[in-house]
């Protein structure tokens, strides 16, 4: 994951996942074999060539689309939009310059890019959001996302995970197998070739990655750092002199060296630190190092390591039977009885550890954190406010938060950096990251990944069992209890996350979004009114829309972005977007695809077992219950759709239209005259058919038809 780096990024070929974001330039995507998100480029993004999906958002320029054979979405394009050959679909819209589409089989969708994007022949995932430097994604089997980069970030080609984060100087990934994090690195950074893990965070100098086999973390280092080629773990910490690592078999920990360090080529561990207080030790069976505390520190009975060092408060350690490391924090410290591993660094108020089987990470937090008792990974740095981590069997980091943070009881991993409000970890089986929440930000009970970053207003994670992300929301965001994964980002209003089994995106959301209970995937995203998901199976997409939106409890898939007004979702079995609609939209019941978006007036959706899409419409537009494939786009007039087994296009009527029963195709455009109204006995006959639909369905009548746009075909009756 790479956030909030004013620079390029570019991303790697990896095996495993990547994320980047926060990318002010261009982004290039991955030829990717997994999934890549890239998001908040205000320049010029390339996709990817990549196996999975690709979404590129909010790109200011042209984009141009992917020869993928999977999915592929790109929207908030004001430049011109080339579209794919793509085996998927393509969908294009809302560009201020001119879009080409593409000849694919699948689905592709470019919305509202101030830079211009490429897409990738990506036969996985790929997102691309609104990133002011130029970004260039990765060839990767995993997942990329590339999202806010201030400064130039080049990305790894690994085969595990990789995420870079807040880099104001140049950082370049690794091509590791393994997960690697870069954070907010004034100088530059270069990642590692390591087969293993990496975190870099915060160095005002430049850091050099290593070549590792197992985990590397370096973090906050005024002068040069450079990495081990080490086949365990490595950690490097604030370090104000230049500090070469090891080529280490085992681990190596450098922390806040005030004169040059030089590692070792060691088989076993290597710690180097710089201790002015007093130290108490522990009753360990293993290895202990406790090191620079200028205030008490109490120390483990752990059957494994435990390193404490530079608290400026007092620290308690774990009795834990593995590894503990507690590092230069102003506020106490308490331990955990973790099995795996705890880092505790720099927090300038109370840190109380976790009873974690995993690993544990806590650095600079300025409020209290408490740790968890996961038995997974938790990592928990810099929170200008209180944090409290997690019960989680994965990862677990919560990072900077300027308010209270609440880790998870997750069995996968959990990140929570840089909250201004308060953050509540999840229960999550995944993972988990939490990131620069102005606002209030409590996690998920997730069996996925869950990340939350940078929420203005309040977050509230989710109980799901795949991931979630939660990022820079102004307003509210409230997770999802969702068996795949869910990412809300910078919601300007309060964002509810979902109960899905998929994937959840929501992000910059300027009203409250609530997500879904999906199974599959759903993104949420920059809307300025609020959203609410779906419970749907499949996956969800809703970013950007100026009114509210509701998600759909679909079984398939629900993309909602930018829409000027309410948008409400479907329980549709198949795909759904719903994209940019100045007016209210209701999304379909549908067992296919459903795809709306641009709609300056009302746009309810179908209950059909194929695909549909609306697009456009100045005026209000009803879907179909159609088998085959629906198209409305841009209809200054009212369009209703048809029952139709075959597919139907319906664009750019400035009168009414209604739709057919029809077993083949049914194209229907540009009718300039108005058609009769229906009489009073017809009217009898429609308040009985909603009547018999607010008895089958849970969303009420008035509900659904809130803006008065009911215009039934009586034929279809």
């Amino acid at each position: 994951m790479q956030t909030q780096a004013p620079g390029p990024i570019k991303s790697s070929k990896s095996l495993g996942k990547e994320i980047q974001t926060q990318a002010p330039g261009p982004i290039k995507s991955s030829k990717s074999l997994g999934k890549e998100m890239q998001t908040q480029a205000p320049g010029p993004i390339k996709s990817s060539k990549s196996l999975g999906k690709e979404m590129q958002t909010q790109a200011p320029g042209p984009i141009k689309s992917s020869k993928s054979l999977g999915k592929e979405m790109q929207t908030q394009a004001p430049g011109p939009i080339k579209s794919s050959k793509s085996l998927g679909k393509e969908i294009q819209t809302q560009a201020p310059g001119p879009i080409k589409s593409s000849k694919s089989l699948g689905k592709e969708i470019q919305t509202q890019a101030p830079g211009p994007i490429k897409s990738s022949k990506s036969l996985g995932k790929e997102i691309q959001t609104q990133a002011p430097g130029p970004i260039k994604s990765s060839k990767s089997l995993g997942k990329e996302i590339q999202t806010q980069a201030p400064g130039p970030i080049k990305s790894s080609k690994s085969l595990g995970k990789e995420i870079q984060t807040q880099a104001p100087g140049p950082i370049k990934s690794s091509k590791s197998l393994g997960k690697e994090i870069q954070t907010q690195a004034p100088g530059p950074i270069k990642s590692s070739k390591s087969l293993g893990k990496e975190i870099q965070t915060q160095a005002p100098g430049p850091i050099k990655s290593s070549k590792s086999l197992g985990k590397e973390i370096q973090t906050q280092a005024p002068g040069p750092i450079k990495s081990s080629k080490s086949l365990g773990k490595e950690i490097q910490t604030q370090a104000p002199g230049p500090i070469k690592s090891s080529k280490s078999l085992g681990k190596e920990i450098q922390t806040q060296a005030p004169g040059p360090i030089k590692s070792s080529k060691s088989l076993g561990k290597e710690i180097q630190t710089q201790a002015p207080g007093p130290i108490k030790s522990s009753k360990s069976l293993g290895k202990e190092i406790q090191t620079q505390a200028p205030g008490p520190i109490k120390s483990s009975k752990s059957l494994g390591k435990e390193i404490q060092t530079q608290a400026p408060g007092p620290i308690k350690s774990s009795k834990s039977l593995g590894k503990e490391i507690q590092t230069q924090a102003p506020g106490p410290i308490k331990s955990s009885k973790s099995l795996g591993k705890e880092i505790q660094t720099q927090a300038p108020g109370p840190i109380k550890s976790s009873k974690s089987l995993g690993k544990e990470i806590q650095t600079q937090a300025p409020g209290p954190i408490k740790s968890s008792k996961s038995l997974g990974k938790e990592i928990q740095t810099q929170a200008p406010g209180p944090i409290k981590s997690s019960k989680s069997l994965g990862k677990e980091i919560q990072t900077q938060a300027p308010g209270p943070i609440k880790s998870s009881k997750s069995l996968g991993k959990e990140i929570q950096t840089q909250a201004p409000g308060p953050i509540k970890s999840s229960k999550s089986l995944g993972k988990e990251i939490q990131t620069q929440a102005p606002g209030p930000i409590k996690s998920s009970k997730s069996l996925g990944k869950e990340i939350q970053t940078q929420a203005p207003g309040p977050i509230k994670s989710s109980k799901s069992l795949g991931k979630e992300i939660q990022t820079q929301a102004p307003g509210p965001i409230k997770s999802s209890k969702s068996l795949g994964k869910e990412i809300q980002t910078q919601a300007p209003g309060p964002i509810k996350s979902s109960k899905s089994l998929g994937k959840e995106i929501q992000t910059q959301a300027p009203g409250p979004i609530k997500s879904s209970k999906s199974l599959g995937k759903e993104i949420q995203t920059q809307a300025p009114g609020p959203i609410k998901s779906s419970k749907s199976l499949g996956k969800e997409i809703q970013t950007q829309a100026p009114g509210p939106i509701k998600s759909s409890k679909s079984l398939g898939k629900e993309i909602q972005t930018q829409a000027p007004g309410p948008i409400k979702s479907s329980k549709s079995l198949g795909k759904e977007i719903q994209t940019q609609a100045p007016g209210p939209i209701k999304s379909s019941k549908s067992l296919g695809k459903e795809i709306q978006t641009q709609a300056p007036g009302p746009i309810k959706s179908s209950k059909s077992l194929g695909k549909e899409i609306q697009t456009q419409a100045p005026g209000p537009i009803k879907s179909s219950k159609s088998l085959g494939k629906e198209i409305q786009t841009q209809a200054p007039g009212p369009i209703k759709s048809s029952k139709s087994l075959g597919k139907e296009i319906q664009t750019q009527a400035p009168g009414p239209i209604k739709s057919s029963k029809s077993l083949g195709k049914e194209i229907q455009t540009q009718a300039p005259g108005p058609i009769k109204k229906e009489s009073k006995r017809n009217v009898v006959i429609i308040s009985r058919l909603i009547h018999w639909m607010e008895r089958e369905e849970n969303n009420s009548i008035e509900d659904r038809y809130t803006y008065g746009c009911i215009q039934l075909d009586l034929n279809d009756l």
